[in-house]
């Protein structure tokens, strides 16, 4: 029978938390969940991974993690490997991520992010291992930064969330935290919701409009990209926008608000509105036997 390379690293966790439990000392109480998080890093291109441990504080093992990152497949950003940078500089054995490869499937791409940890991240960092010049602590009730991921090669703005979904639950990639080997009581606590937009979104398009006659047919208002929002004298509905036009000079405004990706600034347009009825001019009398 063949296994995965994620259901693989899963046995091996099993293994390892049974010679953690055998030979380490007896450790204070864990945590009651750790959740996960994604957040905007220093750079522009950098995504933060952060965790919070709940309930109780924990320098101990962090004996496994695995997280998976999800974008959008129309999207030329890769993902780097990650480091855990001066939290839990590298080389070491107590706390580091392990290799990965992004998948692309029903719309999305995928980078599944994993580590095994063999000593405690309290300890000082030393030949054999340890984490950090001091040692490092997951405090309690406080998010701390763990990982950074660099973002290469992206173009206009793209969402970067942690997921757990169907794909990430039918390959064994969904977010999951083992301290000190144990996974019992449930330790994997809750994803974050918000995500993560990284570059500069495009300006909205609203489109070209105009003139138009008064108490003519309303006509339906486009955008690019679509799913923006209207707003205006005589704009009406909630999608796709109508526009029912009145005498005079009317101002609309067209804002995009899907996803993360909502920072850009509305754009305005200006419609010029006619009247429906003809002016010929002022009344004139001529003389019938003038001139043409």
């Amino acid at each position: 029978m063949s296994f995965s390379p994620i259901r693989q690293f899963r046995h091996l966790l099993g293994a390892l938390a049974l010679t953690l439990l055998a030979t380490v000392p007896a450790f204070a109480q864990l945590p009651t969940t750790v959740d996960i998080d994604l957040v905007q890093g220093v750079g522009a291109n950098e995504l933060d991974v952060m965790l919070r441990a709940n309930g109780n504080s924990f320098n101990q093992v962090i004996s496994n993690l695995l997280f998976t990152v999800r974008w959008v497949d129309t999207s030329p950003a890769t993902l780097g490997l990650g480091s855990t940078g001066t939290w839990c500089p590298l080389p070491n054995s107590a706390f580091s991520p392990g290799p990965s490869t992004m998948v692309t499937t029903g719309g999305f791409k995928y980078r599944t992010y994993s580590s095994i940890g063999l000593q405690q991240i309290g300890i000082p960092q030393d030949p054999d291992g340890g984490c950090g010049a001091s040692g490092q602590t997951l405090t309690a009730n406080t998010w701390v930064k763990v990982f950074t991921i660099t973002v290469s090669g992206n173009t206009g703005c793209t969402d970067f969330n942690i997921v757990n979904d169907a794909y990430t639950g039918a390959n064994n990639r969904n977010y999951f935290i083992s301290l000190n080997g144990q996974q019992v009581p449930p330790l994997t606590g809750t994803i974050q919701p918000t995500g993560v937009a990284i570059g500069t979104p495009a300006a909205p398009t609203p489109g070209s409009y105009g003139p138009l006659c008064s108490n003519g047919t309303p006509i339906t208002l486009g955008g690019t990209p679509a799913g923006g929002v209207w707003t205006g004298t005589g704009v009406s509905g909630t999608g796709p926008y109508t526009f029912n036009p009145a005498s005079g000079t009317q101002t609309l405004t067209y804002t995009v608000t899907t996803g993360l990706c909502s920072s850009n600034a509305p754009t305005t347009i200006t419609v010029s509105v006619v009247p429906t009825t003809a002016n010929a001019g002022p009344d004139q009398t001529v003389c019938a036997s003038g001139a043409t």
